[in-house]
């Protein structure tokens, strides 16, 4: 039924009156407009909530997938060798907590003999965990990819090898059936390259083999599970951070604050481009037209002189600009707009709480900080390097 027949009746009545169908075309109007009215306001709430937090929720789940994963990964890792910040946080954690060494001590003198002793003094273990080298290396890949997955191989003597293997390998972790918290197998697939001493090449091999935890002993070993080898004298010991506590797989702990990482670097890439811009002229110079050319003559004795001068004389810091009467250059007016390197502090400061951080460790400027500050961390930063 059409606003007409809502308001005069039947289609059949009589037709009603020249003003009762101005006012019957304003009533439409309004109406239509209020029913415009009410879809936008539908669209701007889907916009708030859908397009916002259920957004968000998405991006995060999709993040969180084992590919996402791994690529955070590799963003983390390229931003601890690239940005001073990252790489600023991540070591002075790492040297509050490894800096003045560690002692290993066993409380039974025999066992400290027979089974601490040889163990840290094996070559391969020094170099991949013991040593003071490799710990400050293995704490730093523990913040930077939030998971180390250590391998104990045993051999029949019941030696043992600690071996860290790459986090992107380790493609699904299975718990047992109804217990997220105690984990069984890990799957880790990987190429593994090897040289051939025969022919002198290097080769590769795809392989994929099942890691038992180092607390999952069950009576029943098969040797492989579902055509996949079971190494049983492999088992992983698997130490994460970041994330929450019903994530199998930790994630880095920079990423909080990647963004803000780069968007400081960014801001100071800028601040540069502004100041080198405003370096290309140091001196003006005005002369009429027909004298230029001579001026010209003039300055190149104090300037190099190339095939393209006026070309290198544009490029270099404090150049010279050379025009006729009228011509001008001038540099933007800043006002009350004049940026400097410190109005991007705030944006170190969202990097270094991200890391649990001060920025007057982040920053290394003695500057931003009192003497209390450079005698003590203060006390959430200190509890930090002690968990």
């Amino acid at each position: 039924m059409g606003i007409r027949e809502a308001i005069f009746g039947d289609a059949g009545a009589p037709e009603p009156e020249p003003g009762a169908v101005r006012l019957d075309e304003r009533v439409e109007q309004v109406l239509n407009q209020n029913e415009l009215l009410q879809e936008n306001l539908t669209l701007l709430e889907l916009a708030m909530e859908d397009e916002g937090w259920r957004r968000l929720s998405a991006n995060v789940e999709r993040e969180f997938t084992r590919r996402g994963i791994e690529n955070l990964l590799r963003l983390s890792r390229a931003m601890y060798m690239s940005n001073p910040i990252i790489k600023r946080a991540v070591n002075v954690r790492t040297y509050y907590t490894w800096g003045q060494g560690v002692t290993i001590k066993a409380k039974e003198p025999k066992f400290q003999d027979e089974v601490v002793f040889p163990q840290m003094d094996e070559d391969s273990n020094r170099a991949e965990f013991y040593s003071h080298q490799a710990r400050l290396l293995t704490h730093v890949d523990q913040i930077i990819e939030g998971n180390i997955f250590m391998v104990l191989f045993t051999d029949e003597e019941g030696k043992v090898l600690v071996r860290s293997v790459p986090t992107e390998t380790v493609k699904e972790i299975h718990t047992r059936k109804g217990d997220i918290r105690r984990p069984m197998f890990y799957r880790r697939v990987w190429v593994e390259a090897y040289f051939n001493q025969t022919n002198g090449n290097v080769e590769q091999k795809s392989c994929e083999a099942l890691y038992p935890d180092w607390r999952y002993m069950p009576r029943s070993q098969p040797s492989s599970i579902g055509g996949v080898e079971v190494k049983w004298h492999s088992p992983i010991m698997h130490q994460k951070t970041g994330g929450t506590k019903s994530m199998l797989f930790g994630i880095p702990e920079t990423y909080a604050a990647l963004d803000w990482a780069r968007a400081y670097k960014k801001y100071l890439e800028d601040w540069h481009t502004i100041v080198s811009s405003l370096a290309k002229f140091a001196w003006k110079m005005t002369t009429k037209g027909s004298k230029i050319k001579n001026a010209k003559e003039k300055l190149r004795s104090t300037i190099p002189d190339n095939e393209d001068w006026r070309e290198e004389n544009n490029r270099s810091a404090g150049g010279v600009f050379l025009g006729k009467e009228g011509d001008e250059i001038t540099p933007i007016p800043k006002t009350g707009a004049t940026p400097g390197a410190e109005d991007a502090r705030a944006s170190r400061m969202m990097a270094g709480t991200s890391m649990d951080l001060p920025d007057t460790i982040v920053s290394g400027d003695v500057d931003v900080g009192n003497f209390a500050t450079s005698k003590t961390l203060d006390r959430p930063t200190w509890l930090k390097m002690r968990s």
